[in-house]
């Protein structure tokens, strides 16, 4: 195993730093929060009365509300969609125009549904190629994302005031404390839903030009315009802020009297109630009794060093791959950033469409990103009452299917369920696939706005960014044999994860399915890469052949050229960040 451990790493000692043989430069490039991806869809995450003076949302700084009569009024479906429907006329997509006035008319789940359902059936014809086609067709799933986010904030905002009302009945003695456990319930799933919902609002955003739209804000004109605002993306960011507020009250503390929540614990405890929709015992007890500087259990910390067990099944991974034709990634596709320029970089691996491991990055440019989220307590301290979606029992790589959900839930929420140190992760992902949870591809930078400070987007996006997306979560997760429709960097910050890489020349071999939406093309393999069905998938021993397989550790980016096929399993909890571009 001498080759292997020469390109893994060797971390017996514990000193992280060995790993990383770069130093860190004297001036460091500008945070990631000065980045213009990042200031150009701030609007989109965060609100202010006054347009345009939105900052970057901080732990010290207050957080605006939108009032009501702002979210009714800056929608403006009114004018808004008359133009989209003319557009989509005058392209032949009778369907898009036809749901859009029909959605204008009566803002319903059913409509928007109606409007995005027309809009992705047509993306899968149309050209990529015709982006202003492309751009129309999906700010017509904008505007309908807004109105399931309106909807999904009024059911939330009416199972908040039945909760208020249960708990003022629960003091008088006029309802059980059954009835108060039920609205408590009601009105947590309400408000994530209404995450759900502006948090999809706001990464559809990121597809789509909305230029300045002027509305009433108030509900009333006056004549001197002095009641009229230019919202630009401000609009958005109010439906997220609206949301995530609502899911913040049930973190830090609860509807319920302070006093009452121990005894309705206790009395969980020894009777535990039939699991609800969405929410199971464990849930209902963590949300009762969170706050922010009371975690329910004490956090694990995320690894950084490759331990004795994980060297074992390092090994172990490396002969089965061997065995069955992959290639272990060479040491010349293995390079120190010190010593790799970003022209060189495109030059020797962008235009060549070759894949290489870059490692020291994160030192070299003073990431301190490693340190805010490795320790999980810190995260669920500083930023637990984010919304996340959590998938959870995901479908793990010998091809044994948990039952496979995907839920909204607290940050803190999440960590507490599956961080805490009483558990051993990698166990048991490995005994009970129902312990693995995953944040897959989320927009976490963008709610928790002051990570931004911690890190950088590396030289080698050349400055130009489509996406950046975190991805947080236990030993055993899975992300399946696919391809990206753009230049990808994976950057490991904690925690270690095992990649498969083909060739786009196997799409044959690894049965491609593609699938069409938002005006790009993403190809998907049936086969589980570590576990193929042989019988079923022959070809796939072809496509083996031609691959490479690699252990990427903290510190250490991989490019991952657009085209090129690509399967991720979490070997020990783990958090990635990613750049598309």
């Amino acid at each position: 195993m001498a080759d292997a451990w020469a390109l893994f790493g060797d971390d017996d000692d514990g000193d992280a730093s060995r790993a990383h043989p770069s130093k860190p430069q004297s001036a460091p490039p500008p945070r990631a929060s000065t980045h213009p991806f990042f200031t150009q869809t701030r609007e989109c995450w965060c609100f202010h009365e006054s347009p345009g003076a939105v900052s970057m949302a901080t732990a010290d700084e207050p957080v605006h509300i939108p009032s009501t009569a702002y979210l009714t009024t800056s929608l403006n479906l009114e004018g808004r969609v008359p133009p989209l429907v003319k557009e989509m006329r005058q392209r032949n997509l009778g369907t898009i125009a036809e749901s859009l006035a029909a959605m204008a008319k009566a803002q319903t789940i059913e409509n928007a549904s109606g409007v995005i359902n027309a809009a992705v059936r047509a993306l899968g014809v149309i050209q990529p190629r015709d982006v202003m086609v492309v751009t129309h067709v999906n700010a017509s799933i904008l505007l309908a994302r807004a109105v399931k986010a309106d909807r999904a904030l009024d059911a939330s905002t009416a199972a908040r005031m039945n909760l208020e009302t249960a708990e003022e009945k629960t003091k008088t003695k006029t309802t059980s404390d059954d009835s108060l456990n039920d609205a408590f319930h009601d009105a947590y799933v309400a408000a994530m839903a209404a995450a759900e919902a502006s948090v999809l609002l706001a990464e559809c955003a990121l597809l789509v030009d909305d230029p300045p739209v002027e509305v009433e804000i108030g509900g009333s004109r006056n004549s001197d315009n002095s009641n009229r605002q230019t919202v630009g993306r401000n609009w958005i960011g109010a439906r997220v802020v609206a949301a995530c507020s609502a899911c913040a009250r049930f973190e830090g503390k609860s509807f319920l009297e302070t006093e009452r929540q121990s005894r309705m614990i206790g009395d969980h405890e020894s009777s535990v109630k039939r699991p609800r929709d969405g929410i199971n015992e464990s849930d209902e007890t963590h949300l009762r009794g969170n706050s922010r500087t009371s975690l329910p259990k004490r956090l694990r910390r995320l690894p950084i060093v490759m331990d004795d067990p994980l060297k074992t099944t390092v090994d172990v991974l490396t002969d089965g791959f061997v065995s069955r034709g992959m290639s272990l990634l060479k040491t010349a596709d293995r390079v120190d950033c010190q010593h790799l320029t970003s022209i060189k970089f495109y030059n020797e691996y962008v235009s060549r469409n070759k894949p290489v491991v870059i490692a020291g990055v994160q030192l070299r440019d003073g990431w301190t990103l490693s340190s805010e989220v490795r320790d999980l307590q810190k995260l669920a301290t500083k930023h637990g009452a984010a919304p996340v979606p959590v998938e959870k029992g995901v479908q793990n790589y010998s091809g044994i299917d948990a039952d496979q959900t995907t839920t909204y839930s607290l940050l803190s929420t999440f960590l507490g369920e599956y961080f805490s140190e009483e558990s051993d992760g990698e166990a048991e992902a490995e005994t009970d696939k129902n312990r693995i949870a995953y944040v897959s591809q989320h927009s976490l930078l963008h709610q928790a706005q002051e990570l931004q400070t911690h890190f950088s987007v590396p030289e080698y996006c050349f400055g130009r960014i489509s996406a950046v997306n975190a991805w947080l979560g236990t030993a055993g997760t899975v992300t399946h044999l696919h391809t990206d429709g753009a230049e990808n960097l994976l950057c490991q910050v904690c925690g270690y994860k095992l990649v498969c890489l083909f060739p786009p020349s196997v799409a044959k071999e690894v049965y491609c399915e593609t699938r069409n939406g938002n005006g790009s093309v993403n190809q998907f393999s049936p086969v589980q890469c570590e576990a193929a069905d042989v019988t079923k998938y022959p070809l796939f021993a072809d496509a083996q052949k031609k691959g490479t397989f690699l252990i990427l550790a903290p510190d250490e980016t991989l490019f991952i050229p657009c085209g090129w096929w690509h399967y991720v399993r979490a070997l020990t909890p783990s958090f990635s960040v990613n750049f598309w571009f």
